[in-house]
């Protein structure tokens, strides 16, 4: 079982609390995605938001893969959860960092019909299931995030 280290991080969202982001750092193992899907569907079930979490699962454990396979194999990586509060209505972001050097420009999901390659499936999944997704670079390493509108769930509950 790797070693999992649990920090509070600042909400990006001027007015929101820290109680709406969760960051966790992980190593760069194989075994850190199942950690990610478990701390990621936690916390949703903590905000009331089962409704999200099978979807946020599968976009956690895409972007949780690529980071271990493309980052850097001596430095940990990180994955956040944040609920964004907006006027146009609430979202959760998930956003997966490295310190990978492994892509020049923002990723991007394979063509269906692509053949020829047998990676990069996982950012079509992220694509379909998310409102939105992108990519950022950092000094050292990028940022995947993937966002998914709240809404209401079946039971009525927001």
């Amino acid at each position: 079982m790797p070693h999992l280290v649990s920090l509070q991080v600042q909400p990006a969202s001027p007015g929101a609390a820290a109680a709406d982001c969760q960051t966790w750092v992980l190593p760069p193992v194989a075994a850190s995605v199942r950690s990610a899907r478990r701390q990621v569907g936690g916390r949703l079930g903590e905000w009331g938001l089962q409704h999200l979490v099978e979807d946020a699962e599968l976009i956690v454990s895409e972007l949780l893969t690529n980071a271990v396979c493309h980052g850097s194999p001596c430095d940990p990586i990180w994955h956040t959860v944040r609920r964004i509060h907006a006027s146009t209505g609430d979202v959760i972001r998930l956003e997966v960092g490295d310190h990978g050097q492994g892509w020049g420009d923002v990723p991007a999901p394979r063509e269906p019909g692509d053949d020829v390659h047998c990676d990069g499936r996982g950012l079509c999944l992220v694509a379909a299931l998310s409102s939105s997704w992108g990519a950022w670079r950092l000094a050292h390493g990028h940022v995947v995030w993937a966002e998914l509108p709240v809404g209401v769930s079946q039971d009525g509950s927001v």
